[in-house]
């Protein structure tokens, strides 16, 4: 999972063709080759299980709670929505698409959308879940997580269909309910009818000006998030999840910098 998501933050942040310049709705596209890779991810992770549950059979027999493979349980999910959540981000997908300057299909974007959306939902409900179940989750890359998918809901508060708009309102409020502070994101969350016609299916759009364009690439970006939410404090936590360190190198892939893996397997924001 750990690499899967390396090759969607490439892609969708750092603009790398790892195979080819193909539009991404093409077989051959880097999207479909990643999407791929998740759909057969997914048929081996129990979903349909919530988190609770699957600490307690991973723990069933044992006097103590493992926390290394608890950790990995929640991590592994995590990294699985938040892959989805990238490569479907309204704003990261239309400017993929300004980069390979073709015109999508009538239904790419619909559907891309939709699912960046449910990914989202199901990202934000599981980083709760975990919480409930009695995770830490104080580690920066939790936050991160959890920004991106809050600021995805945030694009429907203004949604014209009103089951989205409820379900999106219920989504940013929970975010920001488990969020320690993020003020990024609850600045957003308040004015974001400007934004929204980022959600709209139409392939072309009028362009965000730069000043909206740095808004939305400040709440996708993991050095600018971490240096301004002080992503190290962003989760209500006594101690960070204890997980396997040999996971983590792929974050460079969102700063060089700004991260660091400390002792003990936690992680700390260089600010």
């Amino acid at each position: 999972m750990a690499y899967i998501l390396s090759r969607a933050a490439q892609y969708m942040l750092q603009e790398y063709n790892i195979r080819s310049r193909d539009p991404p709705w093409d077989p051959n596209s880097d999207f479909a080759s990643i999407s791929s890779d998740l759909l057969y991810i997914e048929s081996q992770f129990e979903l349909g299980n919530p988190v609770r549950k699957l600490m307690a059979d991973n723990h069933t027999g044992k006097s103590t709670v493992d926390l290394a493979s608890s950790g990995l349980l929640v991590f592994s999910r995590a990294l699985f929505y938040l892959s989805h959540c990238l490569l479907n981000h309204p704003f990261l997908l239309r400017h993929r698409l300004d980069i390979s300057g073709t015109r999508p299909p009538a239904t790419f974007l619909a559907r891309s959308f939709d699912f960046g959306r449910l990914c989202a939902k199901r990202l934000t409900r599981h980083l709760r879940d975990a919480q409930m179940a009695g995770c830490r989750l104080n580690a920066s890359f939790y936050g991160y997580c959890a920004v991106v998918a809050g600021a995805i809901q945030a694009l429907y508060l203004h949604s014209p269909d009103k089951d989205v708009q409820r379900e999106s309102v219920e989504c940013v409020q929970q975010t920001l309910q488990t969020l320690e502070e993020s003020d990024a994101l609850t600045q957003f969350s308040l004015d974001t009818s400007r934004f929204s016609i980022l959600t709209s299916t139409e392939p072309e759009i009028p362009q965000l000006d730069q000043v909206d364009q740095e808004i939305m690439w400040s709440l996708v970006d993991y050095s600018t998030m971490s240096n301004a939410v002080k992503l190290t404090e962003v989760y209500r936590a006594d101690f960070p999840p204890t997980v396997d360190t040999s996971l983590y190198s792929w974050l460079d892939l969102f700063s060089s910098e700004g991260i660091v893996l400390a002792e003990g397997g936690n992680f700390e924001s260089q600010v």
